[in-house]
């Protein structure tokens, strides 16, 4: 493969909101800055390096400077290419491209005469860290108001703060500061205003996500002061432009908990079925999003709840592999990798997402008790059966009635044992691995990528095999990208490490199709004698 690669000289722009940096210029101290985020991890990190810096009339300064300039939880806004980021037409600055929190700041001195060095390092976490370092709290015996000799007092709620202190947190937090019976299900709790009220157990999932975000005591922090401005959590984070939901599930008692104490995130991944849903924070022209929908794996054809043309994946389904968005430019046409853009290239095929049985089993014994074993019944994959042994793929799916067509909870359990068995039908032919290419910013997780390998996939109509004379038509392989990690070294270049999953090739799907087509037509004509050869070996295992 040639590479035409070559360095751009390009130079990171950090800010910090800080009142003692504002108007240093940082930009000539900083030795390396690094950004990864994963889409399994909420919170995305950072790393940045700075060497002694100097004042605004060039005195020289000792590394020991920068250090007693940042504080934990300091914001800082990170932008690599800061010649892209610059709106022309507009004439301004499109804002930072990486957004979080600083965690920590250590300095590191070294005198000894053969390496003396002196650095700063500060390290942190984007505006996700938010989720897991706040906790949720809920027990009634805390929250629930009591007499005089201990009995609980009906429908109400013990103050946690009293007189003036309690004012000041109610302003700052809320009503209280952390959730308690009167915004959890079983207690008649309920969500909005006015005649718009309704209890948090008829909430679809998405809205009561962003409802706990919303309410969460970090979301209200003071992120920074500087002079007379100040900033909370909740005024650089937005909610609600990338928040999509498929449909609206209505939770059947899932929030009824007797005690919960754990991390925000964990309690949102609960409400969310995780199996089916992402949550993902990212940074956009110099604001962050909290981002939840549905995984986009479903493909236009493919068949979700059976053979039903009702139950078919429609063209304009937002949540389509097809019509899948890039988060950054917008538009469904997946962003185009060139070959020549590739510095390091690792994929690979494997087994280890095959399964051949798929399961989507209710968290709730109380609906396993009224609905019956119906809903834990399993689909199988014949194919995967006979070829790779049995795997289970199992779900959770605690939101189990569709509150706008009344479907009963096993409707909704087989689509999501039939949505799992097809994102996972391909996975043998499916590449997965990582690339590490030429510096780009406009990448994100939760995108998708086209990467193009000339002469290798475009198909000749007559001969079914690759035309390798025909480069212009080769289509290449679509990738879902899961991690993005962007590094700049002083005197290296600046480079961009993707994480990539269910590489997608048009060759390789039609063929496995056809294969996966000729074995299930041969079990079909076989399947009696298939039938007593297993019988056969069954009767052969329960002897040992």
């Amino acid at each position: 493969m040639s590479n035409k690669y070559d360095i751009r000289s390009i130079r990171p722009r950090i800010q910090f909101w800080n009142d003692f940096i504002a108007g240093r210029h940082i930009a000539d101290s900083i030795i390396a800055v690094e950004t990864n985020k994963d889409i399994n991890e909420i919170a995305g990190s950072f790393n940045i390096t700075l060497k002694p810096g100097s004042d605004m009339v060039g005195k020289f300064q000792t590394g020991d400077e920068w250090y007693d300039q940042f504080d934990p939880q300091d914001v800082v806004g990170i932008t690599f290419d800061s010649a892209k980021n610059y709106d022309r037409e507009k004439k301004a600055d499109k804002g930072a491209q990486f957004l979080g929190l600083i965690d920590s700041v250590v300095k590191h001195n070294n005198y000894s005469a053969e390496n003396p060095s002196r650095v700063t390092s500060i390290s942190g976490r984007d505006f996700g860290s938010l989720l897991i370092d706040d906790s949720l709290i809920y027990a009634k015996e805390i929250f629930l108001a009591v007499n005089e000799d201990g009995s609980p007092i009906s429908g109400e709620i013990a103050p946690i703060y009293t007189g003036a202190e309690r004012d000041i947190v109610e302003k700052l937090i809320g009503r209280h500061p952390c959730f308690t019976p009167d915004c959890l299900a079983g207690f008649g709790s309920s969500l909005g205003t006015g005649s718009t009220t309704f209890t948090f157990a008829e909430t679809p999932t998405i809205d009561a996500a962003t409802f706990i975000i919303e309410n969460a005591s970090s979301i209200r922090n003071l992120v920074y002061k500087t002079g007379k401005d100040k900033k909370l959590v909740r005024d650089m984070l937005n909610i609600h432009d990338y928040v999509k939901r498929r449909q609206e599930y209505v939770c059947i008692g899932r929030m009824s908990l007797s005690a919960y104490q754990g991390n925000l995130l964990n309690f949102i991944r609960s409400v969310l079925d995780s199996d089916f849903n992402e949550i993902m924070i990212d940074t956009k022209d110099g604001k962050c999003y909290l981002r939840i929908r549905p995984k986009p794996f479903d493909k236009v054809g493919d068949y979700v709840g059976g053979k039903e043309e009702a139950n078919k994946i429609k063209p304009d389904d937002e949540f389509c592999w097809e019509n899948l968005e890039s988060f950054y430019g917008g538009g469904k046409e997946p962003i185009a990798i060139e070959e020549h853009e590739v510095i390091e290239c690792s994929l690979h095929r494997s087994k280890e997402n095959v399964y051949s049985l798929f399961r989507a089993t209710p968290a709730l014994n109380e609906v396993d008790k009224v609905f019956g074993f119906v809903l834990n019944r399993a689909t199988i994959d014949l194919y995967n059966l006979l070829r790779y042994g049995l795997n289970k793929l199992e779900a959770n799916v605690s939101n189990i009635y569709d509150k706008d067509s009344g479907r009963a909870a096993t409707d909704t359990v087989s689509e999501c044992r039939d949505r799992l068995k097809n994102w996972n039908i391909y996975a043998p032919v499916y590449e997965r691995g990582s690339l590490t290419i030429k510096g780009r910013e406009d990448i994100h997780i939760g995108d998708k990528v086209l990467l193009i390998w000339h002469k290798r996939d475009f198909i000749h109509k007559e001969t079914g095999y690759p035309n390798i004379k025909h480069t212009d038509h080769c289509k290449g392989f679509e990738f879902y990208v899961t991690g993005v990690k962007n590094r700049w070294v002083f005197g290296e270049a600046f480079t961009t490490t993707l994480k990539l999953d269910r590489g997608q090739s048009v060759r390789l799907l039609n063929l496995y199709k056809q294969e996966r087509e000729d074995t299930l037509k041969y079990i079909a004509e076989n399947a009696e004698d298939l039938y007593k050869e297993m019988l056969a070996f069954l009767s052969v295992e329960a002897k040992r």
